[in-house]
């Protein structure tokens, strides 16, 4: 059954995956195209597929390196603030992923300015040559590091969703890059140009201990207005805050309505709401959401940490002005177009909530694409590609689309297994 949710919003592509791993004939466990297309079929299906340990398997044996260390730009003990730092959150949930810390020493590593003022930056750790280093962070935020990794020709992966794209490409920081967007996040935004080689799938996610389901029994909301709501101009859509807590108000009553408000968002005067103008601790935002039934948002981001907070927590994604990253929507979420339809389309929501079980289908989904296990395995397998032909990577999983209408079946993928072999990174 769980398998069953974790494939709801990609069966399609999964069989198309599905087709291309049977077609692999090999009798290795590590050649290089029944990796790639295991990673691939992972990617899509997410953890609960039935190969996810032999995968772990032959990617654990394949990765040349006996630790690897993640590195953030801020201190991982440092929770004085409210602790929303995707940081510190990335490097949490790779280290509730038992098998990845049992095969390798998982270690994190803060690297930052020192707070006593005096200029210097905390030291990094020696390179034995038996690591691989995981940067999550723009190089910007880590000062003089690339500099000194490449001095010493450490091996590293930088991680962060403004690394997808062109302007930020590995040619110009000279490591690969992680990406945690999926193919259709990128729609018009290279104009047919491609993502950049050398960028691979990697996800970000939520500890599934941290966050579980306490729905009450009437319904309940968390709207997020931390920030201007994206107009979708090429949609024609352009729905606003007021609008929707005015709506949920008057035709639910007796709902319970929080905000998420930077203070400056009309609300319309709206009365009987819960607004938090700054930031909520993390633990406070967690548990709000526990206790939604949904999220709401209709603010645009490369990758939202609250949306997969929220998925986790089973409070079902309101999607306003298409703004929110395919990446982060489970297949449960409720759209928002127009504010014309906004009462019929809440109303259906709220019938649904209870009889189709939407918040366990949301839960399932968020562990199958958001928990411990798929954010450890896909960087697992981005490692693993660091040390392959870049570009096939790259375009197998960013760009494979029309690719596969010109080329599909058992040649293409004995094909790209034959040049993979001994070609390291660049």
């Amino acid at each position: 059954m769980l398998a069953r949710l974790a494939v709801l919003a990609v069966a399609v592509s999964a069989r198309k995956t599905e087709h291309r791993s049977r077609a692999l004939t090999s009798d290795y466990e590590t050649d290089p195209g029944r990796i790639i297309s295991q990673c691939l079929q992972f990617k899509e299906e997410g953890a609960f597929w039935d190969r996810t340990k032999e995968l772990q398997k032959n990617l654990f044996r394949e990765i040349k390196a006996k630790e690897i260390v993640v590195v953030i730009p801020t201190d991982l003990d440092d929770t004085t603030a409210t602790d929303h730092s995707a940081p510190r959150q990335y490097a949490r949930v790779l280290q509730a992923y038992k098998a990845l810390n049992e095969h390798f020493d998982v270690k994190v590593v803060g690297y930052f300015l020192n707070a006593t003022g005096d200029g210097k930056w905390t030291a990094l750790p020696e390179d034995t040559g038996e690591q691989v280093f995981v940067a999550f962070g723009m190089p910007p935020a880590f000062g003089d590091m690339l500099h000194q990794m490449h001095s010493r020709s450490s091996k590293m992966l930088m991680i962060h969703d403004s690394l997808c794209f062109e302007e930020n490409s590995p040619q110009k920081n000279g490591y690969s890059a992680g990406c945690p967007l999926l193919a259709s996040d990128f729609v018009d935004r290279f104009h047919g140009h491609g993502v950049p080689s050398g960028v691979f799938f990697t996800p970000w996610g939520t500890e599934t201990s941290k966050v579980w389901l306490e729905k009450p029994a009437g319904a309940s909301i968390i709207i997020d207005a931390t920030r201007e709501w994206t107009k979708n101009e090429a949609l024609g859509l352009d729905v606003q805050v007021g609008d929707v807590v005015k709506t949920f108000r008057n035709k639910f009553p007796w709902m319970k309505i929080v905000v998420l408000s930077d203070g400056e968002q009309d609300l319309w005067g709206t009365k009987n709401i819960e607004v938090y103008t700054e930031r909520l601790p993390l633990e406070d935002f967690l548990q709000h959401l526990r206790e939604s039934w949904f999220f709401v948002t209709g603010i645009q981001s490369s990758y939202e940490l609250s949306l997969s907070d929220a998925a986790m927590a089973g409070a079902v994604l309101v999607d306003v002005n298409r703004a929110s990253k395919r990446t982060v929507s489970p297949p449960t979420t409720v759209h928002f177009d127009n504010s014309t339809s906004l009462s019929s389309v809440i109303d259906d929501a709220v019938r649904r909530f209870k009889e189709e079980e939407l918040a366990f289908k949301t839960r399932k989904w968020a562990e199958a694409f958001h928990g411990e296990t798929y954010v450890g395995l896909n960087l697992a397998c981005a490692l693993f590609a660091d040390s392959m032909d870049h570009k096939q990577w790259t375009d197998l999983q960013f760009n494979a689309d029309k690719q596969e209408e010109e080329e599909d079946g058992p040649a293409k993928w004995h094909r790209l297994a034959k040049k993979s072999k001994g070609q390291g990174s660049s």
